[in-house]
């Protein structure tokens, strides 16, 4: 496909990668590259499936990619009430951690320092939150996120996970952000 050389274009774009689990009859089933784990490395694994992820390569932009992330949050939905609550009273507050470059760049907690979110739908939420300092990524650079959760809620994710349980969770994390690239 013809280039237009050292022409570069913005565009919108949202970066996502989750884990998802759902052994439930007739359900999309668990992944075959992650098993839940506590802390647990977001945008690394599952390329190729894009329920869970939107990457093409692990941990990395395609190319000369740039991305400059305005925006981050994450998604959580669990077929039952007592994993969101698992999620979200867990001693240990659940939090994202954007790691770029082999350094820690960004915390998002789950609650956000507020009181327990009330889900906005059936045992689910999405929140996000507008970075007060925007961080690039720039081309070639590993980045991934980490997701740190309590004991007690990797425990009851790892039951799901190996089919013990018959169950729906699932926690993604996403970044709204500026793409750079080439145009073509």
């Amino acid at each position: 496909m013809p280039r237009l050389i050292g022409v570069r274009e913005r565009l919108g774009h949202t970066l996502y990668s989750g884990w998802i689990a759902d052994t439930r009859p007739g359900g999309m089933g668990v992944s075959h590259h992650a098993s839940f784990s506590d802390p647990m490395r977001l945008y690394v694994s599952d390329i190729g499936d894009k329920l869970r992820t939107n990457l093409h390569v692990p941990g990395r932009l395609l190319g000369e990619q740039t991305a400059k992330v305005l925006q981050i949050g994450f998604h959580v939905s669990f077929d039952v009430e007592a994993r969101y609550n698992e999620f979200f009273n867990e001693p240990t507050e659940s939090s994202f951690v954007l790691n770029v470059n082999g350094e820690d760049v960004h915390t998002l907690r789950a609650a956000d320092s507020r009181s327990f979110p009330k889900p906005t739908y059936d045992y689910g939420i999405r929140m996000q939150h507008d970075m007060l300092i925007p961080v690039t990524i720039e081309p070639q650079i590993a980045f991934n996120v980490t997701l740190n959760t309590g004991k007690e809620f990797a425990n009851t994710m790892r039951y799901i996970d190996t089919g013990k349980w018959t169950a729906y969770a699932e926690v993604k994390h996403f970044m709204n952000v500026l793409m750079t690239r080439e145009v073509q």
